[in-house]
């Protein structure tokens, strides 16, 4: 695959398309919930079990700055850290140990749908919170090089 990679980042794993759907949901909407601002615009390519992801640097950048910022707001990181993420985990934990319990050979198609659907929320709002990472990521290298550049 061809692209400018001083304009496009881009990287590949193997994935079918539901579990991608599902993270890039929680990216988009659940995010969105927490501090405003949404993952840009992704690109995915499909080569077989390979997906190829792009997105442009300048606006996964743009979003490591914006959500840089949040947690410079005094008491977020305290509300984030200590107190959301730990939360959202149990949640998860919880949903996953209600499903393991679960015969689901009693239950309907509408039943087993709703027990989907809900595990599907607590899943996004979780996942959502793992997406700090990768834009934070990018825009603190920028950071870094600017710095590196200045001292240079």
């Amino acid at each position: 695959m061809i692209f400018n990679n001083q304009v496009w980042f881009s990287w590949n794993q193997q994935s079918s398309v539901h579990p991608l759907y599902l993270t890039l949901q929680a990216a988009r909407e659940n995010l969105t919930k927490y501090f405003g601002f949404s993952w840009p615009l992704t690109i995915l390519f499909y080569e077989g079990d390979q997906v190829y992801w792009l997105n442009r640097w300048e606006e996964l950048r743009a979003l490591g700055f914006k959500m840089l910022d949040c947690q410079l707001i005094p008491g977020y990181q305290q509300f984030f850290y200590e107190e959301e993420f730990p939360r959202k985990s149990r949640e998860v934990e919880r949903a996953v140990e209600a499903l393991t319990n679960t015969d689901f050979t009693g239950l309907s198609d509408e039943q087993l749908l709703g027990r989907y659907q809900e595990f599907v929320e607590i899943y996004k709002g979780w996942y959502a919170l793992g997406w700090y990472a990768e834009p934070i990521q990018f825009c603190a290298e920028q950071l870094v090089d600017e710095r590196t550049e200045t001292l240079t």
